[in-house]
């Protein structure tokens, strides 16, 4: 009989406690209900087949001419910006054979360095360009909850890999997707 109460309170809670997370909600939610800045359970269910800048886009609420601009924005950016990461991925390799060599030549690791730096550099000048090219495109009302707006640096898998490797975080190489790429 304590059992058998025992268990019926515990099924209790546990609904309950479900109940509070959402996982029970009588009423389904509406796309943008209920989570802030229009970005909903409905939004979120397929996020994971969305193109670059839809995120983005349906935080600002974006118009379509709006979105036509940051859409031709991005794309001028990942021209821009694709040579580098080719350019900085071959010195990446070089870097990696120059210390490994039997005989290391500290010269050309330090040329190699230096010469990544000034990419990285221009890759991020590049990054704040567009960043303010998008910022432009904005009226004040957008541009606060841009301006708050955090981006994702790194998808989930991104950070695994680099926290596996040497403790490297989120965004500390500016790899993966953020809104403003």
């Amino acid at each position: 009989m304590v059992f058998a109460a025992t268990v019926i309170a515990f099924a209790v809670m546990t609904t309950d406690v479900m109940a509070q997370r959402g996982r029970y909600n009588a009423q389904p939610q509406m796309q943008g209900q209920g989570q802030g800045q229009g970005f909903g359970a409905g939004m979120m269910q397929n996020r994971e087949n969305w193109e670059p800048g839809q995120r983005i886009n349906a935080i600002l609420n974006l118009t379509d001419e709006q979105e036509a601009a940051m859409k031709d924005l991005r794309l001028k950016h990942m021209n821009e910006s694709l040579p580098i990461r080719n350019k900085l991925q071959e010195l990446r390799a070089k870097l990696q054979t120059l210390r490994t060599a039997d005989k290391v030549d500290m010269k050309a690791i330090n040329n190699t360095i230096d010469e990544m730096a000034e990419l990285r550099a221009k890759q991020a000048k590049l990054r704040e360009t567009h960043h303010q090219d998008i910022r432009n495109l904005l009226t004040d009302e957008q541009r606060i909850i841009f301006d708050n707006h955090q981006p994702r640096r790194m998808g989930s898998k991104g950070f695994a890999k680099k926290a596996g490797r040497g403790g490297r975080g989120v965004g500390m190489q500016g790899q993966g997707r953020g809104f403003c790429r």
